[in-house]
């Protein structure tokens, strides 16, 4: 069993699976969840960083156009070292550069139901001063993704055996980014 429970996302593309545009390099000022979301309005200023994007959240009047940090779960607890067992140990610290892909219509998001916030609803949809999606009765001005499955699952190894451990996902196709 996971120590925290830190979330999953999967990504499928639809369609622009190899637009390179759409994958960026991010770093935050607070520590981000895979299933994050952000806008990506300025380059980091901070020497060595490159290229490297500032997750900003979401805000009233930029719910458009945002990125979904999707890194692959490499552990950063004290003592371990490498790829985590549990991708739910995984989270980006403060400063640390991730990957972010812009989310386009058509993508189909997977992601572990902690990772959002609210009553069971059709849609999922971002909000202002929020980094996680929350579940709406209808479709917003910004990104909103349509549930088509809230019962879906991650399936994980617990100890030796794979597939033995169940963790609920739902599946969600972005229909709206603007």
């Amino acid at each position: 069993m996971a120590t925290n429970d830190y979330a999953i996302v999967e990504i499928s593309s639809g369609g622009e699976q190899t637009n390179n545009a759409a994958n960026q390099s991010v770093v935050s000022t607070y520590a981000m969840e895979n299933g994050f979301i952000f806008a990506l309005d300025t380059l980091s200023n901070v020497a060595g960083n490159g290229a490297v994007f500032v997750a900003t959240t979401p805000a009233t009047g930029n719910l458009s156009n945002l990125s979904m940090l999707v890194e692959p779960p490499v552990s950063k607890i004290a003592g371990r070292k490498g790829l985590s067992k549990d991708p739910r140990e995984f989270r980006l610290e403060i400063a640390e550069v991730g990957s972010a892909k812009q989310l386009e219509v058509g993508d189909i998001v997977k992601l572990s139901a902690t990772a959002v916030t609210g009553t069971a609803a059709a849609y999922l949809v971002a909000t202002n001063a929020s980094n996680v999606l929350n579940y709406s009765a209808s479709v917003i001005s910004g990104l909103t993704l349509k549930v088509i499955d809230a019962s879906d699952y991650f399936s994980l190894a617990d100890g030796a055996a794979i597939g033995t451990q169940r963790v609920a996902a739902i599946k969600a196709k972005v229909v709206a980014v603007a």
